[in-house]
C-alpha cells in the first residue's frame, strides 16, 4: 500500500498530466484562482473587493510577468491576481494562473525580491507542478476510496497521504 501512495501515484500523476491539453488546463487554472478568490472575498476585506483592481500596479506585475515567463519559456500565458490577505504567499495553479497576496507585495524589502517570488511560481507553472499535485490527490482520493470503500473519507484521508507525499 506504502509503495502504492510513494511511488505509483505519482509516477502514474505524471504520466496522466502530459496528456491533459493546455486548454483544459488553462480552464482548471482559471475556475480554481475563481474558487480562491471567491473564499478570500467570503472572509473578509473590511468591505474590500478581493481582487486588487490597480492598473498601474497590474500592469508593471504583468509585464514583469511576461518578461520572466519568456525567459523561462512558460507553455503557458502567466496571469497574476494580487488577492487581499493578511498572509505572506504566492500560489501557483494549473495553467499559468499565480495569486500573490497582497501581504507579500507589502513585506517585499525590493522588486527583485518580489520578481524572485514571480519567478519561483513560474518556473511550477513550466513544470507542471500544480497539476501534477493536484492529480496525485485525486489519484491518492481514489485509492483511499477503493480501499475502504467510503469516497467523501477519502478524500479527507487523501489530504493525509497527500501531505506525507510532498
Amino acid at each position: 500500500m506504502v509503495g502504492i501512495f510513494w511511488l505509483l501515484i505519482p509516477a502514474a500523476a505524471g504520466w496522466a498530466v502530459s496528456l491533459v491539453p493546455k486548454q483544459a488546463e488553462e480552464r482548471l487554472g482559471l475556475a480554481t484562482r475563481d474558487q480562491i478568490v471567491d473564499l478570500i472575498g467570503k472572509i473578509g476585506n473590511a468591505g474590500q473587493p478581493p481582487v486588487c483592481i490597480d492598473s498601474n500596479a497590474n500592469r508593471l506585475l504583468a509585464r514583469a510577468a511576461d518578461e520572466l515567463a519568456t525567459a523561462m519559456d512558460s507553455p503557458f500565458k502567466i496571469h497574476l491576481s494580487v488577492v487581499r490577505l493578511d498572509v505572506v504567499n504566492a500560489i501557483a495553479l494549473p495553467g499559468g494562473q499565480i495569486v500573490l497576496l497582497s501581504s507579500l507585495i507589502d513585506k517585499a524589502a525590493n522588486g527583485d525580491e518580489l520578481a524572485g517570488v514571480i519567478a519561483h511560481e513560474i518556473a511550477h507553472v513550466v513544470r507542471r507542478d500544480p497539476l501534477h499535485v493536484a492529480v496525485m490527490r485525486a489519484g491518492a482520493a481514489a485509492m483511499i476510496g477503493l480501499v475502504i470503500g467510503d469516497f467523501t473519507g477519502g478524500v479527507i484521508a487523501s489530504g493525509l497521504v497527500s501531505a506525507a507525499i510532498k
